[in-house]
Formats: structure tokens, sequence, C-alpha cells
């Protein structure tokens, strides 16, 4: 199993290439010093941003898991 370190990695990496593609498709203009570049490529402080919000993301994923265990039928508090 992916420890939680290599997970927040992983979901940084695919946030920074979705944005780019998606704002590429939306005729939206990124940063110069990062667009398209590789995440390892990128400015350390872009990359702690993307590494902030992935864990977010992961936080939002365990309140889900958690709430679906308390209550099966699948309803949650959590509004995302």
């Amino acid at each position: 199993m992916i420890n939680r370190k290599d997970r927040v990695e992983n979901i940084a990496r695919t946030m920074h290439e979705l944005y780019e593609e998606y704002s590429l498709e939306e005729n939206w203009k990124t940063q110069k010093e990062c667009r398209l570049k590789d995440f390892d490529d990128l400015p350390e402080a872009n990359k702690r941003v993307m590494r902030r919000m992935a864990k977010w993301v992961l936080l939002i994923e365990e309140e889900f898991k958690n709430e679906e265990e308390k209550n099966p039928i699948g309803r949650t508090r959590l509004y995302v």
C-alpha cells in the first residue's frame, strides 16, 4: 500500500498536470515559470501549494470514508 507522503506527492503532481492541461483548453494563461513544466521543475513555492492542496484532498477523502462507516446509507455532513 502506498504511504501518505507518496499519495500526497502523486496527487500534487496530477493536480499540476491537470491544471496546466485544463488551463490550455480554456485559453487561460498560467504563470510563465510554471507553464507546461514537469512538477520537479516547478518553483518550490508552487510545489508546496500543490502539496498542501493534495493534503486537503486526502482529508476530504478520509472524512467521506469516516462518514460512510458511521452512516452506511451514504449520506454525509461534509459538503464540498
